[in-house]
């Protein structure tokens, strides 16, 4: 008997000790899933944060952004007038490179040094002027040009298709107005004296006169003597041979740009442009011509000019 009660209380023991480790067991898991729970919401609440932070971050970016770039453009516009100059500058200097470049810097190198040259002008010819020149560089960029010229031409020279085209009149005393001859023949001298600056210089040392691009002044004068024929009915109504004679001189000055540049180191070719006012007077008239068409070798008034010449080196 003592036996049978002593199993069965051994059986309620064992019972009890497995429902109270059950019951531990299970409030040890629940313990666990809140901890682990509780983790997750704490982290959750740190990405929330986090994500709230860059929010914040981007919401700022833009007002940084604009405050950079107000910054950059005030330093721009404080500035802006030294970066277009200097910018000007570099196109200036790309231009004065490319033109230099393009200019016949073979001929300059290859050639022996000169000081002096000595020139005709051929077209000159054909007016029935002789026109010889000698020029003498006394600085690296500076050269003294003398020009003088001799004319003689009638109707029938090389230079008679121009003088025939010339509209020549005499004053006569005999109707008190001006009556217009022929021209037989022309005669006169001349000179003409420059001051050539040569401009390449100061880009190039290379560039020496009596060689290069040059500006230049420009003074001439002339005396010429003209000889004509006109016919002139007297009272009689007998016409008669009048012979004309007259005394011109014409003074011109003004400006010149030309290029001068050597051909097989032993000749020159001088290209030259410009403007210039010339003003012509017959002797014993009071005032300078007027009413003179522009080719005329006695015109009066501003005129473009332009010529070429040849040359010899020495």
């Amino acid at each position: 008997m003592k036996t049978k009660i002593f199993k069965i209380f051994s059986v309620l023991i064992i019972f009890i000790i497995i429902f109270i480790n059950n019951k531990i067991s299970a409030q040890d898991t629940i313990k666990k899933n809140l901890e682990t729970l509780d983790l997750k919401t704490q982290l959750l609440d740190t990405k929330l944060q986090l994500l709230e932070t860059k929010l914040k971050l981007l919401e700022s970016t833009p007002n940084q952004l604009n405050q950079k770039f107000n910054r950059i453009d005030s330093i721009f516009l404080l500035h802006i007038d030294s970066i277009y100059k200097h910018v000007y500058i570099m196109i200036d200097k790309q231009k004065v490179d490319s033109f230099t470049q393009k200019l016949p810097t073979d001929s300059i190198k290859s050639i022996k040094p000169c000081k002096t040259l000595i020139k005709i002008s051929p077209t000159r010819i054909f007016e029935g002027t002789l026109q010889l020149s000698f020029e003498r560089a006394i600085k690296d960029n500076f050269s003294i040009d003398f020009t003088a010229f001799a004319t003689y031409v009638t109707k029938n020279s090389l230079g008679g298709e121009y003088f025939s085209k010339q509209e020549l009149n005499s004053y006569s005393d005999i109707t008190s107005s001006y009556i217009p001859y022929t021209g037989e023949m022309m005669t006169g001298y001349g000179a003409v004296i420059q001051t050539r600056n040569y401009l390449l210089h100061r880009i190039n040392p290379k560039y020496k006169a009596p060689f290069g691009l040059y500006a230049s002044p420009y003074l001439m004068y002339r005396k010429i003597t003209i000889f004509g024929m006109n016919y002139i009915n007297d009272s009689l109504g007998v016409t008669k041979e009048n012979e004309i004679k007259q005394n011109l001189d014409i003074g011109s000055a003004g400006v010149i740009l030309g290029y001068s540049f050597p051909v097989f180191d032993v000749l020159s070719i001088d290209i030259h442009i410009g403007g210039v006012l010339r003003l012509s007077k017959y002797y014993r008239e009071s005032h300078f011509t007027k009413y003179k068409k522009w080719n005329n070798i006695d015109y009066s008034g501003v005129l473009p000019t332009a010529g070429i010449s040849i040359g010899v080196l020495k």
